[in-house]
């Protein structure tokens, strides 16, 4: 769906790519993302990443998949690390 939304020459294929990368995240299973909260704070995670990165390693294979797993992990992780410590 992403590729074929237009885009101006100012964003380039940025857009696509970022949405791309959302695709990546969202393949998790539901155990992984539990609930609508962490999936706006994997991709506003995911965002910054991309938007942080998005002019360096160019050509580089794999940049768009590992954004998707940094932002995922990094929710698991904290996620985790949260619970633990509520539950004492």
């Amino acid at each position: 769906m992403g590729s074929i939304l237009p885009t101006t020459t100012q964003f380039q294929h940025h857009p696509q790519a970022a949405m791309y990368a959302g695709a990546f995240a969202g393949m998790c299973s539901s155990d992984v993302i539990s609930s609508p909260y962490e999936l706006v704070v994997i991709s506003l995670i995911g965002a910054a990443i991309y938007t942080s990165l998005k002019n360096h390693f160019i050509g580089v294979g794999g940049k768009l998949g590992a954004i998707a797993f940094v932002s995922v992990a990094s929710v698991v992780l904290c996620t985790m690390v949260i619970g633990k410590w509520v539950s004492g």
